[in-house]
C-alpha cells in the first residue's frame, strides 16, 4: 500500500502564526508563565494547518512528573 503524503500549505500572505502545542502547555513546569517571547518561529513545526497556524514542538518544554494516587 503506498504512504499517504503530508498535505502541503502554502505560506500564507501575512506569513505563518507560529505556536506551541496546546497539550505541551498543559504538562509543562512553565504553564503559567509567560513564553510569548520564545522564538516560536525558528523551533521544529510538527503540524500546519489550512488557517496559515503552524504548531511547533517548544525547545523549552519541561514536563511536569506528577504522581496519581490510586486507593488498593
Amino acid at each position: 500500500m503506498a504512504k499517504k503524503k503530508k498535505k502541503k500549505f502554502v505560506e500564507p500572505e501575512g506569513g505563518w502564526f507560529f505556536h506551541p502545542s496546546g497539550d505541551m502547555c498543559m504538562s509543562c513546569t512553565k504553564l503559567y508563565d509567560n513564553c510569548s517571547s520564545l522564538p516560536f518561529s525558528n523551533m521544529k513545526g510538527i503540524m500546519e494547518t489550512y488557517e496559515g497556524h503552524k504548531v511547533v514542538k517548544c525547545t523549552e518544554y519541561d514536563y511536569i512528573k506528577r504522581i496519581e494516587f490510586v486507593d488498593q
